[in-house]
């Protein structure tokens, strides 16, 4: 059941997965990690608000904090792995986390 847009101050399962107003959302092209990553997410996002849309159950969404594509930000910032299916600007994303050697292409 689609239910379009949700925003609020999500909760972090992991990086790929949030708790947004008590609806699990997986964040399109993310393969989420736990632990440090996680912990750090859940620094950065604390009282932002998020803004997700496209939410339906079982599906994944495009999530934006501040205007920006939360999922490029993730993965640019290795956080996280892009799935299979990530669209190109996420893969891209992720190239440039291994490039620079950040995050979990840092260790």
């Amino acid at each position: 059941a689609a239910v379009g847009e949700v925003r609020g101050v999500p909760e972090v399962i992991d990086t790929g997965t949030l708790n947004l107003r008590g609806r699990v959302v997986r964040l399109l092209g993310v393969v989420g990690e736990r632990g440090h990553l996680a912990r750090q997410l859940a620094s950065y996002l604390r009282r932002r608000d998020v803004v997700c849309t496209g939410i339906s159950d079982g599906a994944t969404a495009r999530c934006r904090i501040e205007g920006d594509d939360l999922a490029g930000l993730i993965l640019a910032a290795g956080g996280a792995r892009a799935s299979e299916d990530a669209p190109p600007d996420l893969l891209g994303a992720e190239e440039q986390a291994r490039a620079e050697r950040v995050g979990l292409w840092g260790r």
